[in-house]
């Protein structure tokens, strides 16, 4: 069996704590689902069959949220030789972040569209205390985990890209800006997502701050994904412009995803069409595996 791009995407639950008006959600249906432990240790079980794991990742949602987060990491552990996490930060404490990377956790991509600290992303309202962005970093790599940095360009955000990127190359972290990808419809039970790029930042407007404020001198194809991912550097710090994959039949290289309901599906849009049924077995699981990787959403090339 052979996953999307040799990794494996596990969307530990649709909640979230925060309600951003972007947010796809990794193409689940939004809602208070968490993955089961009997179906993730399935899914960590068939997943060891694979001819390789290159890395895993937890997102969701919000997978902070999960009670059992800790756990899922140490599990992963042996799969593969690494593991990330995908978290907007509000909920990280120095004592949970210690937990994680005791349990294995190698680096944690951290959302955040705007260094306002009590409006970090455009969710309804604001945080009830303060999100020091810098200082969750520096906490984060006393700890020793890596970090990235996740910003979805808006209009909520448009004026900050420049200071968010600065901050980047400060702390000397890889910055990725996700054009934004409007949702019309999830994929669920039979019928497949439906998506589409709708930048509300044009590209050059993007490019002309970041190449005024950090001195980028330029976005060029990416060599893993191509046109989909524009890439520059800032001495040490990687700077891309992530466009939505799916015109570039890209998606695939994302990995596998298998989220808290049981969909599993390489493409946000192909979520739908493959679901792991009850009891939940290894090899039930593998062939969902197998025939998700192979078929939803963009194939992966042979």
């Amino acid at each position: 069996m052979r996953l999307a791009n040799d990794r494996l995407r596990v969307i530990t639950t649709s909640a979230c704590n925060l309600d951003c008006f972007y947010c796809h959600n990794e193409g689940q249906l939004k809602g208070s689902a968490f993955m089961p432990w009997g179906l993730f240790d399935a899914v960590m079980t068939a997943a060891g069959e694979a001819e390789r794991v290159d890395e895993v990742t937890f997102s969701g949602g919000e997978p902070l949220m999960h009670p059992q987060i800790v756990s899922m990491v140490d599990r992963a552990k042996a799969l593969a030789p690494r593991r990330t996490l995908v978290t907007n930060g509000t909920l990280l404490t120095e004592n949970l972040a210690a937990h994680l990377y005791a349990a294995g956790l190698s680096r944690i991509r951290l959302g955040v569209d705007s260094l306002r600290p009590l409006k970090p992303r455009p969710s309804k309202g604001f945080l009830s205390s303060p999100l020091a962005v810098d200082a969750v970093i520096e906490m984060l790599a006393r700890i020793g985990l890596e970090v990235d940095l996740n910003v979805v360009i808006t209009r909520f955000n448009a004026r900050e890209l420049g200071d968010i990127a600065s901050l980047a190359i400060d702390k000397n972290l890889n910055v990725k800006f996700f054009e934004h990808v409007d949702v019309t419809r999830f994929g669920h039970d039979g019928s497949l997502g439906i998506y589409g790029a709708r930048p509300q930042v044009p590209f050059d407007q993007v490019f002309d701050a970041l190449a005024r404020q950090v001195g980028l001198e330029e976005l060029a194809p990416s060599a893993d994904f191509g046109d989909a991912n524009l890439s520059g550097r800032v001495r040490s710090t990687e700077i891309r412009y992530c466009r939505y994959l799916c015109p570039f039949r890209q998606c695939w290289r994302t990995g596998t995803r298998v989220d808290a309901e049981g969909y599993v599906y390489t493409c946000m849009s192909g979520r739908g069409a493959v679901q792991i049924q009850a009891p939940w077995n290894a090899s039930s699981v593998m062939a969902a595996l197998s025939r998700a990787s192979d078929a939803a959403g963009c194939p992966i090339p042979t």
